[in-house]
């Protein structure tokens, strides 16, 4: 997961809802500073996956969070009941 800074950093979290219909549902985002968390069983972000990407790219968006085009993005994925949470940020 990029390795995991040892101070404070400002990050994007958003949640996704699968709604079983083939849909999904942005169903929270927050920006927020702070040291990342996530579960042990995490993966690490694929901006390669374009469901997570679109989703913590608006998600982002909501929140004011500036995501310049040339730096990447360190973060962790998981999933828990029918929702995908993504944590991300700047590298």
């Amino acid at each position: 997961m990029c390795g995991r800074p040892q101070q404070a950093v400002e990050q994007v979290a958003v949640v996704i809802r699968a709604m079983g219909n083939g849909v999904d549902r942005l169903v929270s985002s927050v920006a927020m500073v702070g040291m990342p968390t996530a579960p042990a069983y995490a993966r690490a972000l694929d901006l390669d996956d374009a469901r997570v990407r679109d989703f913590l790219f608006e998600g982002a968006r909501r929140e004011g969070f500036d995501i310049p085009l040339d730096n990447s993005m360190c973060g962790a994925v998981w999933d828990a009941d029918n929702e995908t949470h993504v944590r991300a940020w700047l590298a």
